[in-house]
């Protein structure tokens, strides 16, 4: 074998060394066997120290048992108190690194948690890592107070995921949790639940917030906030429970959030509150239009001139807005062409009471409907009353049929090509639609019994239907103990809603931060479910 040959069959073997050292060196998922369900575990032996005094910026590391990787580690990092720049976390097979900024300046003799939240997983299941923290005191005491609670909606009683309880030294004004971070916080889990720990003794107020941009300042519309009643003293060593805290978003005088008019004859004004709060005026042109408010929505439907702009001007009392709009061309937009019904599964044997009316919701607004092209019947013979059609402003979209309906009958209506116009023009494609009216049999009773009430405070008590519709409504003042019998309702899911009316004015009212006023308060009970034919007694004492 020549030199030459000798030199290239070494250099053959030495990359397949390398190769098979490689792969070696590679963490893989072993194959067959029972799946692992066991979490990493924190190497205490090789892995930086917990409770040091007298830390200065030096890195932490997390060594683990296993091969580990980091997920979403931007929101599940929590170093309380926070730090002014954020720190690096970087991953090294089984080694967790955690460096501060170099321009991080850490509070003197105060204790900082880390914690890793729920980043850390195992390479082959993903498998969790929990509790991994590391406490340090840059004095010489670790401070070891906590603080546990729930985090919970004011309006749904319904725990909130990932909200955040924030401590501030209670020298401090409110408007400090919109200036900087908090001295203290944690991150609710899955069911609200937190625990503040590692807490100095002292005096602090406490908020809750739903922090949506994750940057512990509450500087969104969009978020929800909340405040415990008074101010929380912290003894040393003393691990403190409160009631649970509610959040919500704040009852802020309603300001456009959002504008639209991507669609021919449609502009939609969303608003952070109630559009219903603010007085509106449209300044138009001639301009044939139908106002809708839907939920937190106002639509304006037009008929706009050709190249004519128009304005919706806005007050909410506090401020003034103008929304000035360009039509969209009706040759940009082919939807303006059609008038659908909407959901048309939806109305095929359908149940109704035999009070209630029965609605056809529609994609444009009406403007007329011809009655000599459409058709009811009542057990296969033709509905003899005339005016059973009706049109109502507070639903432009929608066709209520209303008539004296007789309990146990089988209604069937066609609408034929043609027999609705929208205020475009447009006309129907056949509508088809079919309903029974209960008997007394179908449906059930609910008595409501509410006492142990303040006479001097005013009250709103609803009943919601499954889908959280408000079903009825009313207002209660004067009353210590308040009786309600509530006829023919279908069996089904309900639920009870009381709520406070501190300023009486008949809706709620959530959260303000300036001034500082909680939410008012509600009580909510869902009873059992109501049967057929029975009645449903519901009490409640508050």
């Amino acid at each position: 074998m020549t030199l030459r040959n000798k030199y290239l069959l070494n250099l053959l073997a030495g990359c397949i060394y390398a190769l098979y050292m490689a792969a070696c060196a590679n963490p893989i998922a072993p194959e067959g066997g029972a799946k692992d369900t066991t979490p990493p575990r924190v190497d205490s032996l090789r892995s930086s120290v917990s409770g040091r005094k007298n830390f200065t910026k030096e890195p932490v590391v997390f060594r683990f048992d296993e091969w580990v990787v980091l997920d979403n580690i931007g929101q599940q990092l929590l170093v309380s108190p926070p730090t002014v720049y954020a720190p690096k976390v970087v991953i090294k097979g089984k080694t967790v690194h955690f460096t501060f900024d170099n321009r991080e300046v850490l509070k003197e003799n105060t204790t900082y948690s880390i914690s890793l939240g729920e980043a850390v997983k195992d390479l082959t299941e993903g498998n969790v890592a929990k509790d991994v923290r590391f406490v340090f005191s840059t004095g010489n005491q670790i401070d070891s107070a906590s603080l546990f609670s729930t985090i919970k909606q004011s309006l749904t009683k319904e725990s909130v995921k990932g909200a955040v309880a924030m401590l501030y030294e209670a020298a401090e004004n409110d408007s400090v949790i919109i200036k900087r971070k908090p001295d203290y916080f944690a991150r609710g889990g899955e069911t609200g639940t937190f625990t503040i720990e590692n807490i100095r003794p002292g005096r602090y107020k406490v908020f809750a917030l739903k922090d949506d941009n994750l940057n512990y300042l509450y500087d969104l519309d969009s978020e929800m906030i909340g405040f415990a009643d008074s101010v929380l003293v912290i003894d040393k060593n003393e691990h403190k429970t409160i009631t649970a805290m509610e959040v919500s978003k704040e009852a802020k005088p309603p300001r456009i959030s959002d504008k639209r008019a991507d669609r021919y004859g449609l502009v939609q004004c969303t608003f952070n509150g109630n559009p219903k709060l603010v007085k509106t005026e449209i300044v138009t042109s001639g301009q044939e239009y139908i106002a809708e408010t839907d939920k937190d929505t106002l639509k304006i439907w037009y008929k706009p001139e050709p190249d004519t702009d128009w304005e919706v001007h806005f007050d909410n009392g506090v401020t003034k807005d103008t929304v000035r709009v360009k039509p969209k061309s009706a040759k940009e937009d082919k939807r303006r062409k059609t008038l659908l019904l909407l959901n048309q599964k939806a109305y095929f044997n359908k149940r109704i009471v035999e009070t209630e009316p029965f609605r056809i919701d529609l994609t444009n607004p009406v403007s007329y409907f011809d009655t000599s092209r459409i058709m009811l019947m009542a057990d296969s013979l033709p509905f003899k009353s005339g005016k059973y059609l009706e049109l109502r402003k507070d639903k432009p979209r929608a066709i209520f049929v209303n008539a004296p309906w007789e309990e146990g009958v089988h209604y069937k209506m066609t609408m034929l090509p043609g027999s609705v116009t929208d205020m475009y023009g447009n006309k129907n494609d056949t509508i088809r639609a079919d309903w029974r009216v209960l008997t007394g049999k179908d449906l059930g009773n609910i008595s409501l019994n509410i006492d142990n009430l303040d006479a001097e405070k005013a009250y709103i008590v609803q009943l919601l239907n499954a889908g959280g519709e408000v079903l009825e409504e009313f207002n209660v003042q004067n009353e210590r103990k308040w009786e309600k019998l509530i006829l023919n309702k279908q069996p089904g899911k309900y639920e009870v809603v009381i709520i406070v009316d501190l300023n009486r004015n008949g809706i709620w009212d959530p959260v303000r931060l300036f001034p500082r006023r909680q939410a008012e308060p509600i009580f909510r009970k869902k009873p059992d479910a109501l049967r057929a034919n029975w009645e449903l007694n519901v009490t409640i004492s508050l």
